[in-house]
């Protein structure tokens, strides 16, 4: 029964069907719903990704990276940066996430900016997404036989074919041709109008080695224009843009013993926590955000927390 040890019942006797009225409370669940805290620490994170945007909306350009470890919080806060900051301002934004099963396949992260910048949706034919590259190179300085010969090599698909461009190009010079036309459209991107444009990309380890490269390429070459790349990434990973006067690192600790105790707090919905529970589940998470939400969903489907009329035990 669902409610088995819950509450003491009393039974209402009727001529139809047994009825039941519950006279106590012995004990509820600590939480059903779906665990969500609120956000907690990284203040002086996310002041810095502010500002650095704030200075790409002025004109300038920045990159920046996220580092941690898994369950740090990276993706936390790039989500709350997301929602409560970049939706908000007058930009353009591109989001993109490598996968550990996406290592193998070129380019991979560069597919949702091409999607962006030519607004081509999966369910788009080989013949709509060549129209639409060539009706958008039509308003851009760009030929648009490199464009779709480019997005064939990045989408994987032989795009080409609708096209008088050549597909038997020498893998050196097939390099060099995506790296030219993604650095193009980034440009045009951030076209005449001056919007900013501010490119998100996560999971970075995962990214396959072309990926890499034409990121490197990027990172290194931009200049002028109002930009800002966030690269989001777990610690160890490699990359050739530590030296760039643009480029900053932001590395994430583990929550403090004090925001342990908040997000513990905000995830039970309780502001009083016993002593015995807050302090194991600091002492076995280490500050991981992941973690103490798996260590505090797994008390409670075990039953170690429950809540009463007087508070958690």
């Amino acid at each position: 029964h669902l409610t088995e040890g819950q509450f003491l019942f009393k039974g209402i006797p009727t001529e139809t069907e047994k009825l039941y009225s519950i006279i106590k409370i012995l004990k509820t669940p600590a939480i059903k719903k779906r665990l969500q805290s609120k956000f907690i620490g990284r203040v002086e994170e996310f002041n810095l990704l502010q500002k650095y945007v704030e200075r790409a909306i002025k004109g300038e350009w920045y990159v920046v990276s996220i580092v941690g470890e898994a369950g740090i919080g990276k993706s936390r806060l790039v989500r709350e940066l997301t929602e409560t900051y970049l939706l908000k301002k007058d930009i353009r934004l591109m989001k993109s996430r490598a996968y550990s099963y996406t290592a193998m396949e070129p380019y991979y992260i560069f597919r949702n900016i091409l999607s962006y910048a030519f607004n081509i949706s999966e369910t788009d034919t080989i013949e709509i997404i060549n129209k639409k590259i060539i009706e958008k190179c039509s308003t851009w300085p760009m030929n648009p036989q490199e464009v779709v010969l480019t997005a064939g090599y990045i989408f994987s698909k032989e795009l080409s074919a609708a096209s008088a461009a050549p597909t038997d190009i020498a893998f050196e010079d097939r390099k060099k041709l995506i790296f030219k036309t993604v650095k193009q459209i980034i440009f045009n991107l951030a076209g005449p109008d001056g919007k900013p444009v501010v490119f998100i990309f996560e999971d970075v380890q995962w990214a396959d080695h072309s990926s890499i490269e034409l990121l490197n390429m990027v990172i290194d070459s931009i200049s002028n224009i109002p930009i800002f790349i966030l690269c989001v990434y777990r610690t160890g990973f490699i990359h050739s843009w530590a030296s760039k006067p643009y480029y900053t690192q932001i590395f994430l600790k583990p929550l403090s013993k004090e925001e342990t105790r908040e997000m513990v707090s905000s995830l039970l919905e309780e502001e009083f926590l016993p002593g015995d529970i807050s302090n194991a589940i600091i002492e076995k998470s280490e500050g991981h955000p992941l973690y103490i939400e798996e260590i505090v969903k797994t008390l409670i489907d075990d039953g170690a927390i429950i809540r009463t009329p007087f508070g958690l035990e």
